[in-house]
């Protein structure tokens, strides 16, 4: 199940081994000091300088599309993805200096020694291209065949050697957005991603091909996450301020309101680097009673976790995971794009009236309405799009689900309420074998560890929690399919669990050393690190069929019965692990006969027999 692939060792840190007079920056250089600026913060942030490595994937997708000529003939399908072997490394040293590689080579390196403020966060987002940058020009090509492996390998080589990886980062099978009030970015079919490396109240955004832009937040920034487009920031919480249900400035009235919607200042969006940022709406039910409307973001409570960066299959939007420090619990909300809007879909053309129809229609509508329901009706649009054009947020939050049990306090340890800094949660997402996502929320500090079903929470379901445990660390890793992840969790004891879905047992994976395990971190696809404590070797768990006949079975097995695949697809990875030496064709034939129901006949068939032989 788990096998080893080398000793890790850090790229950029071998580099900058190599490099010493990178990051020797001057003592002079003081820190910048954000609180003078901003009243409300009184405490100075302390940053260690201690050296950080983050592992990201290249590209998630399990094969690639080719949608240009590569040879004299144009070749236009979809070949194996190989970037999903290749990991990019972001190494920080001394909060300074920022290593940027892929796989063995190193593509950019960051010095920040002469700056005012150090590297908080570096990550990857992804950011339109203008129209004039992003021309694509279609011809007719020819089909690849992916069952044929030579003509295959051939046209992978041409496309690697021409392109590269960085070809990878263009999806040009986006969405289509159009802008309200921006032509210049009208038809941003087109999406780059980009090294987004975050400082105190600004962040860099740099391009692979050496464009950079520099976007300036009005806060202390406190955590980045990617979005769909863009990026969304938080503000940094005090002590002092979780304590405090919210700010003066940004509570919501009590009594009868009309607005249905408040600005939080606590979290603000950039979809473009050319763009200032934008504060995020918060949607409230309209209603009388203060209980009935859900608890708001502007408060300085809420910690930003996690957000997941595109919509589902099922066409529901996306989701942002939130932790409250006071009370140690978390909140997820969906959100959706208000300046930006996805095109509807070119259909049939309307048929076109003509002026007697319109004014005959127009008669029907004003004898119908009266005077007074009219001019209701025109206030209520013109109060629409005054609210709009006032309205400088471009994202809309609307609370979904919120925690509300606690877990026993036997299952896990004390949440620590002093410092915000000491209570750390990290959340991510996972799918079930019916391909539903779910996100995965994981309290370090109370090493409390569930599964929350997102499609039973946007159906209002009172029993939406998949699965509750307890854990050290967690991580999703891509162990039985291409395109879903699973989640693998290191115990309270030690042992290292694989869940994939809830009508399955846990799978044990089996440590390859007696050594103790601390963490297991650094998840890329189906790799990861585990951390003992004096080396960290990174493995690679394989759980996927290689076979292509025996993936057709199974997706056919899955098509057919789905409550009966959860049970044959455990019994397979059973055999599979009992049984090494078997090829995966005779594991699936193995497992599928075992669900067959047999009956020992050998003793009636014996007595029939003497039976026979007597009354002769």
């Amino acid at each position: 199940m788990l096998s080893k692939i080398d000793r890790y060792q850090s790229i950029g840190q071998a580099f900058l081994t190599k490099h010493s007079h990178l990051g020797q920056y001057r003592n002079t250089n003081a820190e910048f000091d954000i609180s003078t600026i901003n009243q409300r913060s009184s405490n100075k942030p302390i940053y260690h300088a201690e050296d950080r490595c983050q592992l990201f994937s290249v590209s998630d997708a399990p094969t690639m599309v080719i949608g240009e000529p590569l040879d004299i003939q144009p070749v236009q399908g979809q070949i194996d993805n190989w970037a999903l072997a290749l990991d990019q490394e972001l190494y920080i040293k001394n909060a300074t200096v920022v290593v940027w590689s892929r796989g063995t080579h190193i593509l950019k390196t960051f010095d920040f020694s002469q700056e005012n403020q150090k590297v908080k966060q570096v990550l990857f987002a992804w950011f339109p291209i203008p129209t004039n940058q992003a021309e694509n020009k279609h011809t007719s090509a020819q089909q690849v065949d992916l069952n044929d492996a030579n003509s295959r390998m051939q046209w992978v080589k041409k496309y690697w050697h021409k392109r590269g990886p960085q070809a990878l980062l263009m999806d040009e099978k986006k969405p289509v957005f159009e802008s309200v009030d921006k032509p210049m970015f009208e038809n941003t079919d087109l999406r780059r991603r980009a090294l987004c490396i975050v400082f105190l109240d600004r962040i860099q955004i740099h391009f692979e091909d050496g464009i950079n832009f520099t976007a300036y937040i009005p806060f202390e920034i406190d955590n980045v996450v990617p979005l769909d487009i863009g990026l969304l920031i938080s503000e940094r919480p005090d002590a002092e301020h979780s304590k405090q249900k919210s700010s003066p400035q940004l509570s919501i009235p009590s009594g009868n309101s009309t607005t249905s919607w408040n600005i939080s200042s606590r979290f603000v969006s950039i979809t473009h680097p050319l763009l200032m940022p934008c504060p995020v709406k918060i949607e409230r039910i309209h209603s009388s009673s203060t209980n009935s409307i859900p608890s708001t973001l502007s408060n300085y409570s809420h910690r930003l976790l996690f957000a997941t960066a595109q919509t589902s299959n099922e066409e529901r939007p996306p989701v942002i995971v939130t932790l409250n420090l006071n009370d140690n619990k978390h909140s997820i909300w969906m959100y959706e794009r208000q300046k930006y809007r996805i095109k509807p879909m070119k259909g049939a053309p309307q048929k076109t009236r003509s002026r007697e129809e319109f004014q005959a229609r127009k008669r029907k509508r004003s004898s119908s309405l009266s005077f007074y329901d009219e001019l209701n009706e025109l206030n209520q649009k013109e109060l629409q799009v005054y609210h709009t054009i006032l309205d400088p947020s471009e994202l809309s939050l609307t609370k979904l689900w919120q925690e509300q049990k606690r877990f026993n306090k036997r299952l896990g340890k004390r949440p620590i309420r002093t410092n915000p800094d000491n209570i750390k949660s990290t959340a991510f997402l996972v799918h079930n074998l019916n391909g539903e996502e779910l996100i995965c929320l994981h309290n370090t500090t109370t090493n409390q560890l569930q599964l929350i079903n997102l499609e039973k929470a946007f159906q209002k379901d009172t029993n939406i929690i998949e699965f509750k445990s307890t854990a050290k660390s967690a991580i999703s890793v891509n162990a039985t399919r291409d395109s879903c992840k699973d989640l693998l969790f290191l115990d309270v004891d030690g042992h290292l669990w694989l869940w994939v879905d809830g009508r399955m047992p846990l799978i044990s994976v089996p440590l390859p050393s007696s050594q103790p395990v601390i963490d297991i971190s650094q998840n890329v696809y189906d790799r990861f690190n585990l951390q003992y404590q004096n080396e960290t070797i990174r493995y690679r768990i394989h759980l996927q069929p290689k076979s292509s006949i025996v993936r057709n079975c199974l997706a056919a097995f899955d098509c057919a019965h789905t409550p009966f695949f959860a049970t044959f697809w455990y019994r397979f990875i059973q055999l599979k692990q009992q049984h090494v030496d078997w090829t995966e064709w005779h594991v699936l034939f193995v497992s599928l006969l075992s669900f067959i129901p047999l009956k020992r006949t050998q003793r009636r068939l014996a007595k029939k027999i003497l039976v026979g032989e007597g009354r002769q």
